[in-house]
């Protein structure tokens, strides 16, 4: 059951109860609220895939940033590695300047054979042909376009090295949701999925709730609930416990059936003396 279905039952079971309330000497008293939880998680697969590991237990606690669970990362280990060769040929390709340096030296050569037989047909007009003056003239075009293609082979080289970087990284992320990672601090309460099983994209894994901090839940006779009693400090008791809290929330929505209103207090739970479900006392200081 998810948060918002919790709290709705609460609420219900809060309507059904005939919650009894009271003002006395500048407080108000619930003395059937309801304790709920902040936080309560479906951790999704990001990704479909068999689950290898699963590290959290019921009942474990768990922090914001705790690898829970493991999916099977054999394939993408793989496209990791064809990626990184290809990356590496691709480096390769980019750091070798021996074709630009090698056009180069050719083009130098034929710019010179075309130099001089000008030069000889200047000295002694006829020396060389006009067909062969034209050859060698293509001849040096030639080299001058050999240095360009080599110079773009390279730069298509150093794209291609980044265009395999990219692949990585976003790889990298799809190794990073083969993993199941608590988004809170929290107790594990339902875990749908054993090692082993097939999992898709989007079903959850790992239902985690939050019990250092909860959040109790009372209703109010409209008229002595109002937005300013939000940050009212108050008192919670279940037997002879006693914590403290502070109220976070008012319902500006009004019940049209009881003339009540929900009012929300959040509580330092860190001990764990409260459990989610269970029915206190609520005290709250009036300004």
């Amino acid at each position: 059951m998810n948060q918002i279905a919790l709290t709705l039952s609460m609420c219900l079971g809060i309507c059904s109860c005939h919650s009894v309330w009271g003002q006395d000497a500048g407080q108000l008293h619930f003395n059937n609220s309801v304790v709920g939880v902040l936080d309560d998680i479906n951790l999704p697969a990001k990704d479909s895939g068999i689950l290898l590991e699963l590290e959290g237990k019921l009942g474990q606690r768990v922090k914001a940033g705790d690898v829970i669970g493991q999916l099977d990362i054999s394939d993408l280990k793989a496209q990791r590695e064809v990626i990184e060769a290809e990356r590496r040929l691709a480096e390769i390709t980019a750091e070798n300047d021996i074709n630009i340096r090698f056009s180069r030296s050719s083009s130098d050569v034929s710019q010179k054979v075309l130099d001089k037989s000008r030069q000889a047909n200047r000295i002694y007009r006829g020396t060389v042909s006009s067909t062969e003056i034209g050859r060698l003239a293509l001849e040096a075009e030639r080299g001058e376009l050999a240095i360009e293609r080599s110079m773009l082979d390279q730069e298509t080289a150093e794209t291609e090295v980044q265009l395999q970087d990219k692949r990585l990284a976003a790889l990298e992320i799809q190794i990073a949701n083969r993993q199941i990672i608590s988004s809170i601090d929290g107790m594990i309460v339902s875990t749908p999925f054993s090692e082993g099983e097939w999992i898709e994209r989007g079903q959850t894994v790992v239902r985690i709730i939050r019990t250092d901090r909860v959040e109790v839940i009372a209703l109010a006779d409209a008229k002595h609930a109002d937005p300013s009693l939000v940050g009212q400090p108050v008192t919670i008791k279940q037997g002879d416990k006693t914590l403290s809290g502070e109220v976070t929330f008012v319902n500006p929505e009004i019940n049209p059936a009881s003339g009540q209103v929900q009012i929300r207090a959040e509580v330092d739970n860190r001990d764990g003396l409260l459990r989610v479900g269970s029915r206190v006392k609520m005290i709250m200081e009036l300004p």
